[in-house]
């Protein structure tokens, strides 16, 4: 009997091995949450798992006594029962580190507001403190985000496929069986990684499969999470964006050297990018406003006001940039938003370049000797480069000699400018694994 991928696709598709998968999937991440907590809670300043108890006075005496594996975790505990002793919605300075100074902090509330929901439902169940809650309430944030992602995540590519469960079963195995992605949700690792997974992966497949699939329709969940994503970490979702738009453009050469010719569909892609451009760039705004409003943050490693004018810029240049590759004429209004496109994407590597680190904390050379201290921040270990390398091979192949559907290849090109950043960026800092794996799955 002739056995083929085809084959195989079409027994996963008629069975039901993909929904099988998921709901062991999701029963996995349950009961191993289940046993990180137990270990966290109990038995962790025991078994010595955990490095020592983190207990240290601070103002109004607050203490916290969860063990958790890294400093970002032990942060994210402290600066939301600190919110809650203060009476805050939103914090931006913090008097847990350089005590008793303090210092100005710049992380995004949206994980901090998340973490405070789980500890004050904690409590009102168990009856515990506020802030016991925080810390044992904690736990379930990740989990509950890893599994929510795991079903909005199979139910769009099921959706993409026509009803074939192949492409989510395999994320259902991805996510929960490679390492760096699982990490990222792990209960015992209660920090902003996962949210950083989330936002710019659902922003490259809402960008690749609106201009390939012509899921026109998705421009505004896309901007949704784009616009998250520029909140939750700018640093990670620029470099998303740019390469992913790069791509998307570079395939449109393509296909006007295949003489695909210009449908109904492919005039949705100019369409789609000019809605995106603009909903994430009034997201990001709205978050800003949030944020800090009515005090002004200028620092630009974070979510900022001139990346959401450089991202409705850089939405409506690539706009015209796809309609000059179709042979459309540019009307005069046209010629007037190109112009003021270009304009929009000048102030942010204008004001870096001029005042360096004053704004831009990561090119602060006293900063980055920091870095070698920090796990996240080193470069990533041999094998881990050697697996990255074995998972890319079949997506090179499958670019290269696969000719079944053209507009399969066309989808997978539009995702291979992030894959070509990001692997380098894995090899140089081990925090960008998770996103680099990540992209190989989509």
């Amino acid at each position: 009997m002739k056995v083929s991928f085809k084959n195989c696709r079409d027994k996963i598709k008629k069975s039901k091995i993909g929904l099988t998968l998921f709901f062991l999937a999701g029963s996995y991440i349950t009961l191993h949450s289940f046993y990180e907590i137990n270990v966290i809670n109990e038995k962790g300043p025991n078994l010595g798992l955990y490095g020592k108890e983190f207990n240290i006075d601070r103002f109004g005496g607050l203490k916290n006594k969860i063990p958790f594996t890294d400093t970002d975790d032990t942060s994210w505990v402290a600066h939301a029962e600190e919110a809650n002793e203060r009476s805050v919605w939103r914090l931006h300075d913090t008097k847990t580190d350089n005590f008793p100074f303090g210092r100005g902090m710049h992380w995004s509330n949206i994980p901090l507001t998340l973490d405070r929901i789980s500890g004050y439902i904690y409590s009102k169940v168990t009856g515990c403190s506020l802030n016991e809650g925080v810390q044992k309430g904690i736990v379930f944030v990740n989990p509950l985000l890893l599994i929510s992602s795991i079903m909005l995540l199979y139910g769009i590519t099921q959706k993409i496929n026509g009803g074939d469960k192949t492409a989510g079963a395999l994320i259902c195995l991805v996510l929960v069986a490679s390492a760096p992605i699982y990490w990222a949700f792990g209960a015992s690792h209660p920090d902003h990684h996962g949210y950083i997974f989330v936002t710019t992966i659902g922003t490259m497949i809402g960008l690749t499969c609106g201009t390939n699939l012509g899921k026109t329709k998705w421009w505004l969940g896309t901007g949704i999470i784009t616009g998250l994503g520029m909140d939750i970490s700018t640093l990670t979702e620029v470099p998303i964006l740019i390469c992913t738009i790069s791509s998307i453009v570079a395939v449109e050469i393509w296909k006007k050297k295949d003489k695909i010719e210009v449908d109904e569909e492919n005039n949705g892609v100019e369409n789609f990018i000019r809605k995106w451009g603009a909903v994430s760039s009034i997201a990001s705004l709205v978050l800003y406003s949030l944020e800090y409003l009515p005090t002004i943050s200028y620092r630009l490693e974070v979510n900022n006001p001139l990346y959401s004018l450089a991202l409705w810029g850089g939405s409506e240049l690539t706009a015209q940039i796809i309609e000059k590759i179709k042979g459309k004429t540019r009307s005069r209004r046209n010629k007037i938003l190109l112009n003021l496109s270009f304009i929009s994407l000048l102030p942010v590597p204008l004001i870096i370049g001029t005042t360096k680190e004053t704004v831009f904390s990561l090119i602060d050379p006293v900063l980055r000797n920091f870095w070698d201290n920090i796990s996240e921040l080193r470069r990533s270990p041999e094998e881990t480069i050697v697996f990255s390398v074995i998972v890319m091979i079949p997506i090179l192949l499958s670019l290269t000699f696969s000719t079944e559907n053209k507009k399969n290849k066309y989808l997978l090109a539009s995702a291979m400018g992030p894959l070509l950043f990001f692997y380098p960026a894995a090899i140089d800092q081990a925090r960008n694994v998770n996103i680099m794996l990540g992209i190989c799955v989509v």
